[in-house]
């Protein structure tokens, strides 16, 4: 379909760079708010649907601290994460990842390496169903 199943949902980070700038914001449909990590390559933020349901496909928008390796995971416990698209070679903007449908609760950015030495900054970060 095509509405963000992320929208408002419970969003969670490894950090952030301030309160301003939490998971939070990552989620919540303003495309003039974000969420922004420590100054590391390995941080993640992920977003609890609610409940499981089928998805393929996540958009990310980039401000200009964006990630050019990075991992989509998933999950339904919030534990166990498995990858369902490895990204690679980003070059900011947006990002679309579409992968095979999965049944899934929890939906993963996993930080592997940053543009520049800022941390990760995320507009926004939709799920989409099949």
């Amino acid at each position: 379909t095509g509405k963000n199943l992320a929208e408002n949902k419970d969003a969670f980070s490894s950090s952030k760079e301030g309160d301003n700038v939490s998971a939070k914001y990552a989620v919540d449909g303003n495309d003039n708010t974000r969420w922004s990590s420590a100054f590391n390559d390995d941080e993640w933020m992920y977003v609890d649907l609610g409940k499981q349901i089928d998805i393929n496909k996540i958009v990310i928008t980039w401000e200009n601290a964006y990630g050019t390796d990075y991992d989509i995971q998933v999950s339904n416990d919030g534990q166990t994460w498995t990858t369902v698209k490895e990204m690679r070679n980003q070059n900011g903007g947006e990002d679309v990842a579409e992968f095979k449908a999965v049944n899934v609760r929890y939906v993963k950015f996993q930080g592997i390496k940053r543009v520049m030495g800022y941390g990760y900054s995320i507009w926004e970060f939709e799920v989409f169903a099949q």
